[in-house]
């Protein structure tokens, strides 16, 4: 167990003598730090998972994990949540830019928790990682998406300060090769 200090000694002293509820310890629990290469398989399974959930396809492997976060051109910066040294979720944040107003936007592109973990503050963790992040490379503005039936994610980022916005204008898409159709 690490130690804190207490604030009104000024004095190391153990995590067990402090009154931690059971939520609490749980959550304190949840280590997330940046992916590394090795983690790509298990990032791939759980992206597989989330289009599951979302009633999607994937067709992910970890060769495109790696290419993705880890290889010449990484467009994602990729997180993970362990709990007991074991991958339990992962986010993977983006970051575009908005020329006409000279600011950076990061986007939680995605965000995972496996199920038997969900409700026990990971997906709040690995929201904190994303957004320290996001602030170290001087983005204004941190986005995340969900679908409408999805009430439990909206909870969740809601708690953390998002906000529903609407979005303005039209989005169009070009498939540039045959491999990523569009949507």
């Amino acid at each position: 167990m690490g130690a804190c200090v207490a604030p009104d000694k000024g004095h190391p002293m153990s995590i067990n003598t402090l009154s931690m509820t059971d939520a609490q310890r749980i959550a304190a629990s949840v280590l997330v730090r940046l992916a590394e290469p090795n983690h790509a398989s298990v990032i791939a399974g759980m992206i597989r998972a989330l289009a599951s959930y979302n009633n999607d396809k994937s067709s992910v492997s970890a060769e495109d994990v790696l290419e993705a976060g880890f290889g010449p051109t990484p467009w994602v910066q990729l997180f993970v949540a362990e709990r007991e040294r074991r991958a339990v979720g992962y986010a993977a944040m983006t970051v575009v830019g908005q020329l006409q107003f000279g600011r950076k936007i990061a986007d939680v592109h995605h965000l995972y928790v496996e199920p038997g973990q969900r409700g026990q503050a990971v997906g709040t963790h690995l929201l904190n990682a994303v957004e320290d992040a996001a602030r170290k490379q001087n983005a204004q503005v941190l986005t995340i998406g969900t679908s409408n039936s999805n009430w439990r994610a909206r909870t969740v980022y809601e708690k953390n300060g998002f906000k529903q916005t609407t979005s303005r204008g039209v989005k169009l898409t070009k498939p540039l090769n045959l491999k990523s159709p569009v949507r």
